[in-house]
This record gives structure tokens, sequence and C-alpha cells, in this order.
């Protein structure tokens, strides 16, 4: 039986609890990351305004970068700062990221020091890629063109090319039984033709191609002796897009175009630099292969292709 002085003791406890702070759920470093990230990519929508082509909404690009990094947790774990420039460089291309369009992508590379005799992860970047897609569509932008495709080439295939004064190219693609379970292209090309009857072409082999995504993509592990990343997944596309860098060295292009850009800040590194007033200076530097490792299975320096520059498949 409750006594007046119990029912009063009973209110008064009730009152100091009522009054008492709730407790404030501290945050995992997982879930403060993440806030981290996705607080950058909100405050970048200025930047990511003044990049843009009027074609493309701001609001509609941020969306885009902050699904990519939801659905990413490697790209998650990025430094924000490197998403951001990344996703800037696609913005001031006019490409949209990680969509199903193919244009470009943000795509995290740990990167690694060569510590106490060791490969040691210092921190993970985002880099940006242009997709072929991407190239093509930047291609085009210029008006100057008439027609430029990349396709890969089957063994039942009807192929044949000749270079020189006279450079000719014939595919015709088998309409019955053209690829075989497991078989593999036994060839890339790109072709291109101007308005005013200029053209030109790249071909390469299977095999080409293989042994340029070795020796210079980042994703491919000596130790295992396989790939990760793009050139896993979609290995067609990549070697495409290896074909399109090699035909486009020899392609007509004004040096400022976006196109020509393109093919520059494709697979740079961010620097990390701020300015002065605190903001992010979004740079991109050579990777310093003597210092970085940034293929996430190898602890061998990455090598830059002599004739493109590619350093990043």
């Amino acid at each position: 039986m409750n006594t007046p002085a119990n029912t009063a003791g009973l209110l008064q406890k009730k009152q100091q609890e009522a009054q008492a702070p709730t407790p404030v759920k501290q945050m995992t470093p997982q879930e403060i990351a993440r806030a981290k990230m996705k607080n950058t990519i909100k405050a970048s929508l200025p930047q990511f305004t003044s990049a843009l082509p009027k074609a493309i909404k701001p609001e509609r690009f941020q969306s885009m970068v902050l699904t990519a990094v939801n659905t990413n947790p490697k790209l998650m774990a990025c430094d924000p700062l490197s998403v951001v420039a990344s996703a800037l460089q696609s913005a001031q291309l006019g490409l949209e990221p990680n969509t199903p369009l193919g244009q470009a992508y943000l795509i995290p590379y740990e990167e690694r020091k060569l510590i106490n005799g060791t490969w040691q992860t210092v921190r993970t970047v985002c880099n940006f890629q242009v997709g072929y897609r991407g190239l093509i569509t930047l291609a085009f932008r210029s008006g100057e063109l008439q027609c430029l495709d990349a396709q890969e080439v089957y063994a039942n295939d009807e192929f044949d090319f000749e270079y020189g004064l006279n450079m000719t190219l014939k595919h015709i693609p088998a309409t019955h039984n053209r690829k075989q379970p497991g078989e593999n292209p036994t060839h890339y090309y790109a072709v291109y033709k101007l308005k005013n009857g200029g053209q030109g072409m790249a071909v390469m082999t299977y095999e080409d191609v293989l042994e340029h995504a070795k020796k210079f993509s980042k994703t491919y592990s000596k130790k295992t002796g396989k790939f990760s990343g793009p050139w896993a997944d979609n290995f067609d596309a990549m070697a495409k897009k290896t074909v399109l860098l090699k035909l486009m060295k020899y392609m007509p292009m004004a040096a400022d175009s976006p196109l020509a850009k393109a093919t520059t800040v494709d697979g740079s590194q961010f620097t990390g630099a701020i300015s002065e007033d605190k903001t992010p200076e979004f740079e991109f530097a050579p990777i310093d292969v003597e210092a970085l490792e940034l293929n996430n299975d190898s602890a061998e320096p990455i090598e830059s292709d002599p004739e493109t520059g590619e350093i990043n498949e």
C-alpha cells in the first residue's frame, strides 16, 4: 500500500528522470567517416555549379556522387576531398560519373608507401577515369566528327585491315555462332572519320591489349596474375578505351578541348592541396611511381605508357 510519503518520493523520482538530459548516442568511427563524406559532398555544391555545363543540374550531379559513395564501401572509405576533386573533373568535362551510361567513373585506390622495407597503406584516394563512352561523347562534341566507333572482333568474323597511305579496314561480324563460350576476341579496333573527309584507325590484338593492361593497370596483381576493378568486371569496355586512346593520339583536336583535357586528367592522382583560404585546390599531379604503390595486391612500381602516358585503367 502506497503511503503519502512513498507517492511523493515516486513523483520526485519521475520528475528528476524527466529533467535529466537524454544520453547522446556516440557515433562509431564508420558513422563519423560517412557523415564527413556526405557533408563534404553537400558543401561542394557551389563548385559543382561553377564547373558543370548548363545541361546538367548541379543537384542531380551531386546526387550521382552521393549515390556512388553510398553504394561502394571502398569509395566511402576514400579521402573526401579526393572524391570531390575527382567529381569536379567529371563535372568540368560534362560527364556523369558512375551511372549506367558508362561515361566516367570514380574509382578508389589504396595509396601505399615503402616504410621500413614493407609497403603500407597510407590512405585510400579516389581517382577519376573516363569511360570509353565518355571519350566518344566528348569527341562528338567537337562538331567535326562524322563517325567514331570502337568494336571487338571474333574468330568467325570477316576482318581485314591495312595501314599505309591507303589504309583500309573491313569488318563483317558473323551472323551465326559468332562467339563461342569462353572465347575471347581476336582484335579490338577504333576508327574515326571527319566531316572534311579525314579519317584514321587503330587496331590491337587481344594479346596486345592484355599485355598493355598487365603493364600499366594499377588493378593487376603480379602475385596472383589476376585483375580487379574495371579490367576484371568489363574487359571489353576497357580494351575499347585503350584502343580509342591510341587512336586519339593521332586525331586532330584543339589543345584546350574537353577531349584533350580528358586524355590528360584520366587516371591522375589527387594531391590534397589546400589554398590559403582553407578551400581545397582540386588539383591533380602525376603519380610518383617510385614512392607510391597503388596496386592493392602488388608491391611493384607502376609504369607509364610511353605512347599515351596512361598509367591507370
